[in-house]
């Protein structure tokens, strides 16, 4: 073929990609969504970088030891439920319910697993519809919460569920409040008449009216399930998510040593390691929120005490944020910093096996290899890793 016919060639394609791009982007039916994630792959390969060999960030930890972990924790605590035991501040556990919800992906998880559905009820109608899933050979070692991220109902992250399922975790599966099956109520705010909470970041509107913080919504569903599994005799307990879900891991299992093995992916990076446009949501950057622990901080908290680890999982080519390997940089610090405080321990893995947000086959498959680790081995991964 001529070089003439190959450029005829090429600028008709292109011509087809923008016309479908014109016709599909106004309600954006088929094939939006594929040219969509083209662009994303395209800027995630070609986005700059910052290298982890320069990216030095700043780890300002307020404490060094396991008493300090307990203080901050417990002013974390009084910010979020005005102080008190904070597994008493949530209900003993949820209550079951027969709600209907995607009954069919639940279909393909097959005949041997038994879907429940529960109900966590909180202030102002804003609610929390939470999937068990419980196999026919149940492990009774170990049961995992997963915590879906934005994209909204838990399907989403379905490969990583059946992924569990298949190998005999009981998996109790949240979407984030306001999103999939959760409500989005209609409140009555002094200042501004009826506001619907379609979003997280309306949950700014909300503090200022009540004088709360609605961080309490993230995380009362996580601690609610922690109650009724352990009231059901699970003793460890493991939580992951990626996006939101991610960024809900950390804080969960910062404040609740009841998590023993965590793994947030692609959730959340220092502020001076962020870029343009990574502030995020409501909850990932909340001032007084972060004054009081910051990410650091954070990481130490979710990956100290005895049998406790934390794996932050991020994609070097994510399609959304987080991009890059800066974890490496922190990874090595913080790990030395829980081991000069007591046990635990943490590590980061820059997962480049795709190009995405979420997590990926590989790293459900590491997971999954971490999760079967006997908690008393003395194995323990490099504080960073790269696949």
């Amino acid at each position: 073929m001529s070089i003439v016919a190959q450029a005829i060639l090429l600028l008709a394609g292109a011509a087809v990609v923008f016309v479908l791009g014109a016709l599909s982007g106004h309600r954006k039916t088929f094939p939006f969504n594929h040219l969509l994630l083209l662009k994303h792959q395209g800027l995630a390969r070609l986005r700059q970088q910052v290298p982890a060999a320069t990216a030095t960030p700043s780890l300002r930890i307020g404490f060094d030891t396991t008493e300090g972990i307990a203080d901050r924790r417990e002013q974390l605590e009084r910010f979020i439920w005005g102080g008190g035991d904070h597994r008493q501040a949530v209900a003993a556990w949820p209550a079951s319910t027969d709600l209907q919800v995607q009954r069919q992906w639940l279909r393909a998880l097959g005949s041997g697993v038994r879907a429940e559905h529960w109900r966590i009820e909180m202030d102002h109608g804003i609610d929390s519809v939470v999937l068990s899933l419980t196999p026919a050979d149940s492990r009774q070692d170990l049961c995992v919460v997963y915590q879906q991220g934005h994209e909204g109902h838990v399907w989403h992250g379905r490969h990583v569920i059946l992924g569990l399922l298949q190998q005999g975790y009981r998996v109790v599966a949240l979407a984030m409040p306001l999103l999939g099956p959760n409500s989005q109520p209609t409140v009555e705010l002094r200042r501004h008449g009826q506001v619907r909470l379609q979003e997280h970041d309306a949950f700014a509107l909300l503090d200022a009216d009540t004088g709360r913080s609605s961080i309490r919504f993230f995380v009362d569903p996580v601690l609610a399930c922690l109650n009724r599994l352990q009231a059901e005799g699970y003793q460890r307990m493991a939580m992951l998510g990626s996006s939101g879900g991610g960024w809900t891991t950390t804080l969960c299992a910062a404040l609740d040593t009841r998590i023993t093995l965590s793994f947030p992916t692609a959730g959340s990076l220092p502020f001076d390691l962020r870029q343009q446009g990574e502030l995020s949501d409501y909850e990932n950057y909340l001032p007084v929120l972060y004054n009081i622990a910051n990410y650091p901080e954070l990481y130490i908290m979710a990956a100290s005490g005895h049998g406790r680890k934390s794996i932050q999982i991020l994609n070097e080519f994510d399609t959304v944020i987080w991009p890059g390997r800066r974890g490496m940089a922190y990874a090595a610090p913080i790990q030395d910093k829980v081991r000069a405080i007591g046990e635990g321990h943490f590590a980061v893995v820059v997962d480049n096996s795709w190009v995405g947000h979420g997590i990926s086959p590989w790293a459900l498959k590491m997971i999954l290899q971490e999760l079967r680790q006997d908690p008393s081995d003395s194995h323990r991964p490099d504080a960073s890793n790269e696949h």
